[in-house]
């Protein structure tokens, strides 16, 4: 699909760093009230790895190449 991020090398549209900012926001707010949310503590933990790695003003789907590399990376 022409405007799917993936065939515009995941230039920025919605920010990594931004992504990043709105889980953390959700993840505290989650605290606050007490609710358990691994897979949203997961999340952050892959956007905060991938903004790391100099990627924070990447389109956030971009986090998918970061996530097959690490498998690759693990089958090897």
């Amino acid at each position: 699909m022409p405007p799917s991020p993936a065939n515009n090398d995941y230039k920025p549209g919605f920010a990594t760093a931004l992504m990043l900012k709105d889980l953390c926001l959700a993840q505290a707010e989650a605290a606050a009230k007490g609710a358990v949310t691994p897979l949203g503590a997961h999340a952050e933990q892959v956007y905060a790895a991938f903004e790391a790695a100099a990627n924070g003003a990447l389109e956030f789907s971009g986090t998918i190449n970061y996530v097959r590399r690490l498998s690759t990376a693990r089958r090897a």
